[in-house]
């Protein structure tokens, strides 16, 4: 049998079951009072349901989580029924740039957060490491020269206009090439050309004469 208590002379309360707050007010006459007391609207305190479970208070406001969420989603953008605030307050990485918002939330929104695709915002990893960014326009180098692979002639990694501002003399003719690129350049273009103009070298001497036409001749096989 339930133990019960009186209660004003006129009516029994049930202890921990119509009055979980033990404060001889009947649960239902506190709520109809004041509705928010029972803002998920079970039936039950609020106070008393996070007493039993505070992982539905994880903000420790006396209000249930889910009903913040309820009438504010973007309390939980990742739809997993958890405050992001508490979330990120247990793992800080979660909000690099300290928006109050998941940094993969903030990425799926604008994918030019995360040029590099390896879920974290280039932002932070230029603040972590500046080397990331030498032309410092915010965007990876990493990123511009896999769009534009002019930008490192010489394949170092290294945007080319970077390594020009910090040593002039890598491009002494002021062209925005780095002139052992150029010179890697006209070195192949002169040898495709020197090979083009000794086209008629047939025996391979590096001389074209009346050997390499007898060679022509000999493969032009006999007359008819």
């Amino acid at each position: 049998m339930v133990s019960a208590i009186a209660c004003g002379g006129n009516h029994t309360i049930a202890l921990g079951v119509t009055d979980c707050d033990f404060d001889g007010i009947l649960d239902t006459d506190e709520i109809a009072q004041d509705p928010t007391l029972d803002r998920d609207l079970n039936g039950k305190l609020d106070s008393c349901d996070i007493a039993a479970n505070p992982a539905l208070d994880r903000n420790v406001n006396g209000i249930p989580d889910s009903y913040e969420i309820a009438q504010d989603p973007a309390l939980d953008r990742n739809l997993n029924g958890v405050l992001d605030s508490y979330e990120i307050e247990q793992n800080p990485a979660l909000d690099r740039n300290l928006n109050g918002i998941f940094d993969s939330v903030d990425i799926a929104a604008n994918p030019a957060l995360d040029r590099n695709l390896n879920g974290v915002l280039d932002s932070y990893e230029i603040e972590q490491n500046p080397a990331l960014d030498r032309n410092l326009n915010g965007v990876l180098d990493s990123y511009e020269i896999a769009q534009d692979p002019a930008l490192d002639r010489n394949n170092n990694g290294i945007l080319d206009s970077a390594e020009i501002a910090q040593d002039p003399t890598l491009d002494r003719n002021s062209n925005g090439i780095i002139d052992l690129v150029e010179i890697t350049a006209l070195t192949a273009a002169n040898t495709a050309l020197a090979a083009r103009l000794n086209c008629g070298d047939l025996n391979g001497d590096g001389e074209v004469n009346g050997a390499d036409l007898g060679k022509m001749l000999i493969g032009w096989g006999q007359c008819q």
